[in-house]
């Protein structure tokens, strides 16, 4: 039996900054190699989607950002904008007793973004409770890749691994995926 867990938590991000997440940021950026290609040349591919620009509501341009919902199927580049029917003010999914279900949330910065994390509350339905314990946020890692076996010289910034989301400086219209990871505990109550 399927149980539906409506996730209101999930658009909690938040700028802070940590003095020891200063630490693990700097090296998170040192290796990030998601401004490889940045200074131009016909031999790197830029990753755009065709979408608008999104017009944020005045709640998105105070905070700064703008957090949208793309499948965990689709991936999403640092230029991508989110699509009509992407930006959302709750996610739901769909999953089994003990099963871990994923989601893509992506934050479209409106402005530079310092020491940006997410962060997740406990779910909650009613009197029904997941807690926060049991989700997991990971971010996703951007690495500049050749991209093609024949032509040596075609290279791109590609969406390539997720790693535990830590402090990051996200600068403006640069989007930063993560992948939200909710399990349902085996005494979960349906419709939580």
């Amino acid at each position: 039996m399927f149980k539906k867990l409506t996730v209101f938590a999930l658009c909690a991000v938040m700028a802070a900054g940590a003095a020891d997440a200063a630490k693990k940021k700097a090296k998170i950026k040192a290796e990030d190699d998601e401004s490889a290609g940045e200074s131009g040349g016909d031999d790197w591919v830029k990753f755009e989607d065709h979408n608008s620009v999104p017009r944020p509501t005045p709640d998105q341009e105070k905070a700064g950002f703008i957090v949208f919902n793309r499948s965990t199927l689709e991936r999403v580049y640092p230029h991508s904008r989110p699509a009509d029917g992407e930006i959302k003010d709750a996610v739901s999914l769909q999953c089994t007793l003990g099963e871990y279900e994923p989601v893509q949330l992506a934050v479209y910065p409106l402005k530079d973004l310092k020491g940006m994390t997410v962060t997740v509350s406990d779910l909650k339905s009613g009197g029904n409770v997941i807690p926060a314990s049991e989700v997991v946020v990971r971010m996703v890692r951007f690495y500049g890749l050749r991209l093609s076996v024949t032509n040596r010289d075609m290279k791109g910034v590609i969406p390539k691994m997720l790693e535990i989301a830590v402090p990051l400086d996200v600068p403006d219209r640069k989007v930063r995926p993560y992948w939200v990871t909710v399990r349902a505990p085996e005494e979960a109550k349906g419709g939580v």
